[in-house]
């Protein structure tokens, strides 16, 4: 997301949208997220929407010839009904 539009709460409302469709609409059990390991700005992002974390893969894959961790997350149908009530919630 460019830097004009950080910090404006409109990836949770994207996040948001999405998983609404997702669970509400199309039925889904489940919706994974990955991330980098060392992006910890998208971690944090996910785990205040009420993503758990599920592991950490290690060297997963390669850029510029660097091995990049990645952290995989999830949220399952069952989660979504709490996370929706909270999901705007300040934390």
């Amino acid at each position: 997301m460019g830097k004009a539009f950080q910090g404006k709460g409109l990836n949770k409302i994207a996040k948001y949208l999405l998983l609404q469709y997702i669970f509400e609409e199309e039925n889904f059990v489940r919706v994974e997220f990955r991330t980098r390991g060392s992006n910890l700005q998208s971690q944090r992002a996910l785990e205040k929407i009420g993503a758990t974390r599920e592991g950490l893969f290690r060297k997963y894959f390669v850029e510029n010839g660097v091995y990049q961790d990645v952290i995989f997350y999830s949220i399952l149908h069952t989660e979504w009904p709490d996370i929706k009530k909270t999901i705007f919630e300040l934390n």
